[in-house]
């Protein structure tokens, strides 16, 4: 038993120094795809993150197999490292730690981490098959989510949700080249479809056949009458086909009540000044905006309004 926690240890040892060494050969099985970072993933990209993941415990889960076999490994895992760092840039702990597992559950025959609880490690491979398994070994699938194309901008998300139509992220992206200041963005169906220099602070959507995304920007210096910060509100239509259409509500510095919503086919919006007065639109079932009176009302009333008069955003 004793050997055998050496031996452990001595493998994490080898994946701690990996975690150290500059980046390397170029793998087949890595081509020249870059895996996006992890930071700013959006939830269903962080799903993917732990999946693949997963598939790495299982890729050097062959090589803690090999010493277990007392078959010579260390030459191959230096490849297949090298080709890890070129697909996600200089391996960190969390690398190292994810190959030092994957080491660990192969000598022991232990079940990956990552797997529901109660599953079973796979079926050990035959020694005298560690050889061939180790010259065809490649890395897996990229999934497509993750991958980096050259002209992708680092992203930082803020939210990530779904309408009833498709998900939406609002985030903060820096141009490729590092230049210039960062766009808040929302992106609808992995499309850009609002951009602003100011702040993305607050969103609210509201729900029916064509949901409708309110965005509330912040001005860097600019200040209300009660010495908030100055905020405007934006309308973004997000359709089940066809382009997003968007527009500038003339709501500064007021906070939305929204009625109805999915439920029903006509919900409207109350954006509520300091005095209480309020601006009043409804969304109809094709995600036109409509504003419902032409000077600001009293927010009690907003409930009770009657039928859109005029199409404001369509």
């Amino acid at each position: 038993m004793r050997n055998v926690r050496l031996a452990v240890f001595a493998l994490i040892g080898i994946a701690a120094s990996l975690t150290g060494c500059a980046a390397g050969v170029q793998g087949g099985a890595s081509g020249d795809v870059r895996v996006r970072p992890y930071e700013g993933a959006s939830r269903a990209q962080q799903d993917d993150f732990e999946a693949l993941r997963r598939d790495y415990v299982e890729v050097f889960r062959l090589f803690g197999r090999a010493q277990a076999c007392g078959v010579p490994f260390q030459e191959r895992m230096k490849q297949v490292s090298d080709e890890l760092e070129h697909r996600h840039g200089p391996l960190n702990q969390q690398a190292g730690m994810t190959i030092g597992i994957g080491l660990y559950v192969g000598m022991e025959n232990q079940p990956n981490p990552f797997d529901k609880p109660g599953t079973s490690p796979p079926t050990l491979i035959p020694c005298a098959e560690i050889g061939d398994r180790l010259r065809t070994l490649r890395l897996p699938d990229v999934p497509a989510s993750l991958v980096m194309r050259p002209d992708d901008p680092p992203e930082t998300v803020k939210w990530d949700e779904t309408a009833s139509t498709g998900p939406f992220r609002v985030a903060v992206r820096m141009r490729p080249d590092g230049s210039g200041p960062a766009r808040h963005v929302v992106v609808y169906r992995d499309e850009e479809v609002f951009e602003s220099p100011d702040e993305i602070d607050g969103h609210r959507l509201v729900e029916g056949p064509t949901p409708v995304l309110l965005i509330e920007t912040k001005h860097p210096r600019r200040r209300c009458a009660d010495g908030s910060p100055y905020t405007e509100w934006h309308a973004l239509t997000l359709p089940s086909a066809g382009g997003s259409s968007s527009a500038e509500l003339p709501v500064d510095c007021t906070r939305p009540r929204i009625y109805g919503g999915a439920g029903r086919h006509d919900p409207r919006v109350c954006f509520v000044g300091e005095q209480g007065q309020s601006q009043v639109f409804g969304v109809d079932a094709a995600g036109n905006l409509h504003r419902r009176t032409p000077d600001p009302v009293d927010a009690r009333s907003c409930p009770n309004l009657p039928a859109p008069a005029g199409i404001f955003l369509k």
